[in-house]
């Protein structure tokens, strides 16, 4: 560290201002190409703060880059990390959100990114024809990107804190009525996918774990099946299988007896099936409960072209393959579980997904929580 001989550092090496609990130390630095720019840096205390700018003095006299960072460039850094530390459709998501703020944001240099440029960003994104709930998780990944910055000192506050997070229209589930799914059950019992029709409807599991479900983890004595792999489509990749979403996930199921009568029905139909491919020399023994006709796991796409064919042939309200889950979810709670069976049950991380995702069933609970307390007090001596 220069000094004078006063004892004072030196002119350029530095002067630091105090903000809130920090320092903030800034003085003029030469890259390796000989040009000179203004830097600053950040620590708890004037001594720390100088001690980082020296740092960075230092770094950029090897060529090593401290320059000013775009918005952009920071959220690739983060993508990156996001990538090696979260789940691929977790990664998935993530890189959609950032990409759509990119264009809005990218180019602005992330000490100066305000609140106004946030709203900004996401007003357009809205304005663009995004949805609400699309724009919200928009929001919650930058805001998560820019804490981080801030816990790294790359930024002195995180900005998206000040903004208010986007509104989402509340949309109403489709479900089946109990109606519908015993006829769902009924019309397709023998059929291909009657089965898979069946656990989705009566189970709740996500189409990637009904695909990656083994015999080994169905026990029909004992009436129960365990989630413990997933099947998906990751890009560079092909279909992989894959670990569940979180550890709530990696669940225990109860099931109902007409489900463990599907899956015995369909346990004798695929020792016909696989022997035929046996004899033909393309089975792959993996032990799949619902595999293609090779035995290995059965492209979700091809699912959902089997859905909208049997959906519409027993003229059932237009809905997605996962609205199945919806529907088995839903009925649970119109039954009268209660909300920390029914997030075992869906395998949700955190009971408050269960109670908002499921919050349009709480009028049909007071119900039957209702019906219990009217038959308990007639029944009373």
């Amino acid at each position: 560290m220069k000094r004078s001989e006063n004892g004072k550092r030196s002119y350029g090496t530095g002067n630091v201002t105090k903000v809130g609990d920090k320092y903030i130390a800034r003085g003029m630095i030469t890259g390796s190409d000989g040009g000179r720019r203004q830097v600053r840096a950040t620590g708890q205390t004037r001594a720390g703060a100088l001690a980082a700018l020296d740092t960075k003095r230092s770094l950029a006299a090897k060529g090593v880059e401290t320059g000013p960072k775009t918005v952009g460039q920071y959220l690739g850094e983060y993508l990156d990390q996001v990538k090696r530390e979260k789940r691929y459709k977790t990664f998935e998501s993530y890189r959609v959100c950032i990409r759509r703020l990119e264009p809005h944001i990218g180019s602005i240099r992330l000490s100066a990114l305000r609140p106004g440029d946030i709203e900004r960003a996401e007003n357009a994104l809205s304005d663009s024809g995004l949805s609400g709930r699309s724009v919200q998780q928009c929001h919650t990944v930058l805001r998560t990107a820019l804490e981080r910055a801030f816990k790294r000192r790359d930024i002195d506050w995180n900005p998206a804190s000040a903004v208010n997070r986007p509104k989402a229209e509340k949309t109403e589930r489709s479900v089946l009525t109990l109606a519908e799914v015993r006829t769902l059950i009924e019309e397709t019992r023998g059929d291909r996918f009657g089965t898979l029709w069946a656990l989705l409807a009566t189970t709740g599991l996500r189409l990637g774990e009904a695909l990656g479900l083994r015999w080994c983890d169905v026990d029909l004595e004992m009436r129960t099946l365990t989630v413990t792999q997933v099947v998906q489509r990751q890009a560079g990749k092909g279909i992989v299988i894959d670990e569940p979403k979180s550890e709530k996930s990696k669940r225990t199921i109860a099931l109902l007896d007409i489900a463990v009568d599907a899956l015995r029905d369909h346990s004798t139909a695929m020792l016909f099936d696989a022997k035929l491919a046996r004899e033909c020399g393309v089975w792959t023994a993996m032990d799949l409960v619902f595999p293609n006709w090779y035995g290995t796991p059965l492209e979700q796409i091809t699912v959902e072209r089997a859905w909208r064919k049997t959906r519409a042939r027993l003229a059932l309200p237009a809905m997605r393959i996962h609205d199945l889950r919806h529907t088995a979810v839903s009925h649970r709670v119109n039954q009268g579980d209660n909300v920390k069976t029914v997030q075992a049950f869906a395998g949700h991380s955190d009971v408050q997904t269960t109670l908002g995702v499921y919050a349009h069933s709480d009028f049909d609970l007071q119900r039957v929580s209702a019906d219990r307390l009217n038959d308990a007090i007639l029944k009373a001596q």
